[in-house]
């Protein structure tokens, strides 16, 4: 009589501890690799390449272009006749 009244408990521990604890060493190892790939991020940084864009205007019935780095903020040649 006591048996059957203890197994469901035991078998409701049992069911914690087998889901939960390999689950919390899981997660400590994570975060253990998280901030030692942390400490290094400068050394694994590449830097991003310009973002280049045409700028177009029309003068005098002509039409012209420039190209302009937007990553910059600077110009990257002088006006070109386009037609």
């Amino acid at each position: 009589m006591k048996i059957k009244k203890l197994l469901p408990s035991f078998l409701f521990l049992c069911t914690i501890f087998c889901t939960v604890l390999p689950y919390s060493g899981y997660i400590s190892n994570q975060t253990t690799a998280l901030t030692l790939n942390g400490s290094n991020t400068a050394d694994s940084t590449s830097p991003y390449s310009d973002h280049l864009v045409w700028k177009y205007k029309y003068e005098n019935g002509k039409f012209y272009k420039r190209l302009f780095n937007a990553t910059t903020g600077e110009w990257m040649s002088d006006w070109i006749l386009v037609s």
